[in-house]
């Protein structure tokens, strides 16, 4: 079986899907095959050999479409490696109190399959592309990315040895 990757996310406002687009660079810059889509379009994970799934997070809490893709394919994700991330501005500051917050953004997403990896990354704020009572609040806020994208490069780029380090090597 070959190490095909799956990134699938979850976003609103596009931030959290370049941030999908980085990771799966990253991976492919290691070497790795790797497609990426939105959770929603996501039927079968049977091309793969490993998954990461990331998420925004708004109002404290990661996207539905996030948990429910986790749900779906939870047997699947079970018994392969799998990593989460989430994109959310309360990483604008990563301290240790940021971390713990965050990392509790992601329960809905842990209870459900043990992660071998975790990314906690800073976000972006575009009030533009927020829509609803949201964005009709934010309509004045001005453009805030504060994106890591070498935090985001290294996070992934050490993916494949989390994943496939208990795999046998090839002749």
């Amino acid at each position: 079986m070959s190490n095909r990757i799956l990134v699938a996310y979850a976003s609103r406002a596009g931030s959290t899907q370049e941030v999908a687009e980085a990771v799966a660079k990253a991976l492919r810059e290691q070497g790795q095959e790797v497609d990426v889509r939105a959770v929603r379009e996501v039927r079968s994970l049977e091309p793969y050999a490993a998954v990461v799934v990331g998420s925004a997070a708004r109002i404290m809490r990661i996207y539905a479409d996030a948990v429910s893709f986790v749900k779906q394919h939870r047997a699947a994700l079970q018994n392969m490696p799998t990593a989460f991330f989430v994109s959310c501005m309360t990483m604008k500051e990563d301290n240790e109190k940021n971390r713990e917050t965050v990392s509790g953004y992601l329960k809905p997403l842990t209870a459900l399959v043990s992660p071998a990896a975790v990314g906690l990354f800073a976000g972006k704020m575009d009030a533009s592309k927020v829509g609803g009572l949201m964005g009709a609040m934010m309509k004045k806020a001005k453009v805030e990315d504060c994106r890591d994208w070498e935090a985001i490069r290294v996070w992934a780029a050490g993916l494949p040895a989390v994943f496939f380090s208990n795999q046998p090597s090839s002749p």
